[in-house]
């Protein structure tokens, strides 16, 4: 359930920091919190970047950094991108 050949462009960013992660047994999907939402995100094992985008979450919550999550729509609930944030300058 992933949306492949999405153009990235059309994804809407959030800006979310880790809280932690969830495996259920046998799901084709890791559950995603974050501290900025009550909602559960869905990263979907089938998505080609599958382990890229764990990847960089998993480096985000080691970091304690939050990351922009992009999202199909603004109610969406399945990652589809992850974005490391600038370093802030000041």
């Amino acid at each position: 359930m992933s949306r492949e050949g999405h153009p990235r462009d059309s994804f809407v960013y959030r800006e979310l920091t880790v809280a932690r992660f969830d495996s259920p047994e046998d799901a084709d999907y890791i559950d995603v919190m974050f501290l900025e939402s009550a909602r559960i995100y869905r990263l979907f094992r089938a998505t080609t970047r599958f382990g890229d985008l764990l990847e960089r979450l998993r480096a985000a919550d080691a970091a304690h950094r939050p990351v922009a999550v992009g999202l199909a729509s603004v109610d969406g609930d399945v990652i589809e991108d992850v974005r490391e944030l600038p370093e802030s300058s000041g």
